[in-house]
């Protein structure tokens, strides 16, 4: 893509949130999976490098330009790091994105081409952390194949190595059910029907939910969509903003295609220069799961975003640009994450990414504090950022308490800082998501683990070395070790895994509100594409 819309990388700031929420399947195999498959690679490796998956999604051809074959090499690359041991000298040596170190050199198809695939262990590369450049002995791969029916996910995971690098070897197999995790890693917009809204609700009386309940319908709900695109969204740029609740508009029977206009009830909009741009569907059946697209703004132009709360009913929103949330740049998923609250009929304008607590930096951004609800003026938010999932954890600041934040504007990056942009963020480069939760009831889902990565603006720093690096990700994803004794058939040894840290606790800023068990209600993906192909850096 040409350009990049927004994201000069600044976060803007609403709650400190740890989780309650149930982290996805995926991660949560490949963790338990881990310790063993670190063990082995140690073995028979010093070095390793992670390179991007072939997605299948149903009977569609198998893809390396589905947004999760390269975020699950990211993935894979951070359970590497994670599982490596407290010390660096009895660690494996993980390569820093090597797919696009592996681009550079100009290594294309190693997939395919017998040549290529050899000539990747003709150069060094950086490691993940520190300066150091090593050569590689091996290569992680796989593949992620979604059913027909989107019931189950199998993943492989496969390797190659500098002795015999056309052989590519299985490491290890495994299929899980399909959850929204999966779902929004292939670009899924998606919204709950009130048929859907209505059994869960009975449930809920009757007992506790889980995720896996939920995501039944979600599933369901996928299914339902059109293939084919329809009628392009005109969105007419708009002089005055109401606060009072409008009803939504259904797109299709039962309501369950979200869209830009209504995704479970909340419109969000794109400005430039103060002005709406179109939202409109992607042509071409069964080419990716994203069918939304706005063209790429122009530089030097004001980017914002405006959310509109249509219904009469407080909702929770999450709204992140290139994989990283416009609050504090977190990068938990967003069952986990902080998110703006919003009252029936509220708009807010959400000019950039906003810090609070902690994170917030003294010398950097604008200073921006809640004031009141409605339509905010220029430069302020407005958003309320939710409080802990299910209660406040101890030490989180009580409901309703305030502080500052800051916020660095939306950036359009085009041409060369574009393509740097884009190699930083890899395949999350460009898409634009909202997911929007209702207040739902009683949950019966455990802290479960799930590595999801470091917000830009500490990544640097923590890229010093290993155990900084290690210790960065751990705290991030809100996450310790701890050692436990496995059983191998007749003899019990001692291991460090990866474990969820329940008490990890965020100072928070701006004002924090409770918003319990937030429940999903529905999300939309959408692709910034460039207008001019010429300048697109790839």
């Amino acid at each position: 893509m040409k350009c990049i819309s927004s994201l000069a990388l600044a976060v803007l700031a609403v709650a400190g949130m740890t989780g309650g929420a149930r982290a996805d399947r995926l991660d949560m195999r490949l963790n338990s999976r881990m310790p063993d498959l670190v063990e082995g690679l140690k073995k028979k490796y010093m070095n390793v490098g992670v390179l991007r998956f072939r997605v299948q999604d149903g009977r569609a051809k198998p893809t390396f330009e589905a947004p999760l074959s390269g975020r699950l090499a990211e993935r894979l690359e951070t359970q590497l790091i994670l599982n490596g041991g407290p010390v660096e000298s009895e660690a494996l040596g993980v390569i820093h994105d090597a797919g696009s170190a592996a681009l550079k050199s100009g290594v294309k198809a190693w997939y395919s081409n017998t040549a290529d695939r050899r000539k990747l262990f003709e150069s060094d590369y950086r490691l993940a952390w520190g300066s150091k450049r090593v050569e590689p002995d091996a290569f992680l791969t796989g593949s992620v194949v979604v059913s027909p029916d989107r019931k189950t996910t199998t993943v492989t995971l496969e390797c190659f190595d500098k002795a015999n690098p056309t052989r590519l070897a299985t490491l290890d197999t495994f299929t899980i059910p399909t959850d929204r995790f999966i779902l929004r890693d292939l670009g899924y917009s998606f919204a709950m029907s009130r048929g859907a809204k209505s059994q869960l609700k009975k449930l809920a009386t009757k007992r506790a939910l889980t995720t896996d309940e939920e995501d039944i319908f979600y599933l369901e709900e996928v299914k339902k969509q059109p293939t084919q695109p329809q009628k392009t969204q005109t969105t007419q740029p708009q002089k005055t903003q109401t606060t009072q609740p409008q009803k939504t508009q259904n797109t299709q029977s039962g309501g369950s295609q979200a869209r830009p206009d209504n995704v479970a009830g909340i419109k969000v909009e794109m400005l430039v220069d103060g002005n709406a741009v179109n939202f409109k569907e992607a042509g071409g059946e069964g080419q990716s799961a994203i069918k939304w697209q706005v063209n790429c703004p122009d530089q030097g132009k004001p980017v914002a975003f405006r959310m509109t709360n249509t219904t009469d009913r407080r909702l929770a929103a999450v709204l992140r640009l290139n994989g990283v949330s416009t609050l504090n740049e977190q990068k938990d998923d967003p069952e986990t994450g902080a998110k703006w609250i919003m009252k029936p009929g509220v708009v807010y304008t959400i000019k950039g990414f906003y810090r609070f607590g902690d994170d917030t930096p003294q010398d950097r951004g604008k200073k921006s504090s809640r004031r009141g609800e409605g339509q905010q003026p220029a430069g302020q938010p407005g958003g309320q950022p939710a409080g802990q999932p299910g209660g406040q954890p101890a030490g989180q600041p009580k409901d309703g308490t305030k502080a500052k934040a800051t916020y660095q504007a939306f950036k359009v990056l085009v041409g060369e800082d574009a393509a740097k942009a884009k190699e930083e963020m890899g395949d999350k480069a460009g898409l634009i998501d909202l997911d929007v939760f209702e207040e739902g009831g009683k949950r019966a889902d455990d802290l479960q683990v799930s590595p999801k990565g470091l917000p830009p603006s500490k990544e640097k720093q923590a890229r010093l070395s290993y155990v900084a690096l290690r210790s960065a990700l751990l705290k991030s994803s809100k996450l310790k070790t701890e050692v436990a004794q496995i059983r191998r058939g007749n003899t019990v040894v001692r291991r460090e895994v990866i474990v969820p840290d329940e008490q990890t606790v965020e100072t928070s800023g701006v004002t924090v509100v409770e918003f319990p068990n937030p429940t999903l209600a529905g999300r939309v993906t959408i692709k910034v594409v460039p207008t001019d192909p010429q300048l697109d850096p790839e």
